[in-house]
Parts: C-alpha cells; structure tokens; sequence
C-alpha cells in the first residue's frame, strides 16, 4: 500500500443480526423485545440490526418506518438498513437516508434451508420442549456411488469442508469466524469471547462466552462443548442465554441442536 493511501475499500463477510417484522403494531413489538430478559439486552446492546420487512403483513409508509427506527435506537439497537420493502418505500427511505439491501433474505434462507436434514412437521415452540426419550431422525441415506452402464462419468461429490482449529484460549473481546466449516477450540471461551461458525461448534473446554453456529442459516448445525456455563448460545439465529439454561444442564458436558424454533440441550455421555 502506498505511504499517501489514506483509505481504501475492501469486501468483507460479517454477521448481521435481523429482525424480522410480521406486524406494523409498534407497541407490540417493543414489549415483545422487551420481553427477550435483561440478558438478552446486555449482549444486543449496540449491536447492528437489520430490519427484514418482507414477512410484514399490512400497509406501511415513511413515518411508520421513521418511528421503529426511532424505537429500536430507544432500545439500544444500531438499525444499519431494511430489506424486503416496496420499491416505493425504498426511494422514500433512501431520501431520509436509510439504507436499502437488496437481499432477498427469505430465499436465501429457504434455499440454505433445502439442503438440510428434514425435521418434524408438527411445531413446537419454546415452551413444550420436546421430551428427553423422543429420538428425533438427523441422518440421511445416500446412494453408493454407482458406474454408469453407458459410461456416462458421475458428477463430483463436493469435499466437505475443512475445520478451523483454535489451540489457545479465546479472550474476552475477542470474535472468531469459521466461515462455510466447522470450528473447534480445544480451550476455553471465555466471558466477552464470541466464537461462531457457519457449520458446528466444539469447545473441548469451559464456554463462558458466546457460541453461534449455523450462522448462515444451517439450521442442523450443532454446538458441543464440555462444560456449559455460555453467556448466550445460538443455531441459525435462534438463541439462549444464560438465565434460560436449565440448572441441571449448567457446567455439564452437552451437545446443543435446534428443532423447529427451539433449541434442545441433550447431555452427553448420558
């Protein structure tokens, strides 16, 4: 780089928390994040938000967006864009200098979520967590490579992804990305730390931080770590944090998995 290089622009990956808007009742939707517990607002304090509208059910115009702007400030949120608005309301956003993605994050989450496992179709939610014998299907068959009897050649199986492996403790400010692979620590995470991976997460050691996997949708992804004592845990963006951990599940070797929209907290070696 040059010495009179002031700036210069680079392309990034970074996750992006979202939250999606299904009604336009503002009231409704701040006592709803309101209700996410006083620990949920101590780790999304500041953080970057961006609003999905596109499940949004209702008219909407450039002052109802101006005020959830305004709430979500209120509220410690740092809004960085909208995506999945009318046209119209994106140039009217625009002018009031609100920035338009034009992600369609709905299709990207449906075309992630078509090359998982298949799972339940009867919901439940975070209240009726399923029972301890229920034994929940997570494998898939797959057909023995076969040769062609006109001798047509079988398309390439894709190599599955290599892990990232941290040896050293991860310290309190610290952010680890495993971007499309597992990611493995054989040591401790420790409070303030945030590790996350596309794929799953292994700490062969205390997590006391922030553990996020399937960051980019991968609702199978899995954390394992070997004694529980997470600021937050997450899969696909469905989270827990501390004061929703079980007692019984604290400090204990587990493996954490999301079914419909509720993560499951299995004991290992039980």
């Amino acid at each position: 780089m040059s010495e009179n290089t002031a700036a210069s622009l680079k392309i990034c990956s970074v996750s992006l928390m979202t939250l999606e808007v299904y009604e336009a009742d503002l009231l409704k939707i701040e006592g709803q994040l309101r209700g996410k517990g006083k620990d949920a607002f101590r780790f999304f304090s500041k953080s970057p938000l961006l609003i999905n509208l596109e499940p949004l059910q209702g008219e909407i115009d450039i002052n109802w967006l101006k005020d959830l702007y305004t709430l979500l400030k209120d509220l410690s949120f740092l809004p960085v864009g909208i995506s999945g608005t009318p046209e119209h309301l994106d140039v009217l956003a625009m002018r009031e200098g609100i920035a338009v993605w034009n992600i369609d994050i709905n299709t990207v989450a449906k075309k992630r979520d078509e090359t998982n496992l298949p799972v339940p179709a009867k919901k439940k939610g975070k209240d009726s967590p399923l029972s301890e014998n229920t034994e929940i299907m997570e494998s898939a068959v797959r057909q023995t490579d076969k040769p062609d009897p006109q001798g047509r050649q079988s398309p390439e199986r894709e190599k599955p992804p290599q892990s990232e492996v941290i040896l050293q403790p991860v310290r309190s400010g610290q952010r680890i990305y495993a971007k499309d692979r597992d990611l493995i620590i054989l040591a401790a995470v420790n409070t303030g730390a945030e590790v996350m991976a596309d794929g799953n997460v292994h700490i062969y050691g205390p997590l006391r931080g922030r553990a996020l996997a399937g960051v980019s949708g991968r609702r199978d992804a899995r954390i394992f770590c070997q004694d529980l004592q997470a600021d937050l845990v997450a899969i696909a963006g469905y989270y827990m944090t501390n004061e929703d951990l079980q007692e019984e599940k604290l400090n204990q070797a587990v493996q954490i998995s999301l079914f419909q929209e509720s993560l499951q907290i299995e004991l290992l070696n039980h």
